[in-house]
């Protein structure tokens, strides 16, 4: 896998918490045949439940993509446990998702106030 400057053009907090995922790699085809991406990062992973850890290995992941690493094969799989202490951090990962009712394996929504909604409980 191969990334440049030229390929991610940056990394951002979304708009809004959203329902469907924690981080979301975005690609671009350009005129000259390349591709460019950005990485956006779920609002809900400044909660007080998430830790700094958990927000790199989002990144790490996200940045797989970028490099061209797109589907979640084994492929991407073994790149991405490569990240150090990633079962722990999958762990807490998990918990994130199940405290927010987030679901990976739903098709990508319109993002929801599901962070604020839950701030107000």
């Amino acid at each position: 896998p191969f990334m440049n400057r030229r390929t991610l053009k940056g990394i951002r907090w979304g708009h809004r918490p959203n329902k469907t995922w924690f981080g979301l790699c975005r690609r671009f085809n350009s005129e000259n045949g390349t591709y460019e991406c950005d990485i956006l990062i779920n609002p809900v992973l400044a909660a007080s439940e998430s830790d700094s850890e958990i927000i790199k290995y989002t990144i790490y992941h996200e940045m797989l993509h970028a490099m061209g690493i797109w589907p979640h094969s084994e492929n991407f799989r073994a790149w991405e446990w490569d990240y150090p202490n990633s079962a722990e951090i999958e762990q807490r990962t998990n918990e994130l998702l199940a405290l927010y009712d987030i679901d990976k394996k739903a098709p990508i929504q319109p993002e929801k106030n599901l962070f604020l909604q839950k701030i107000k409980e």
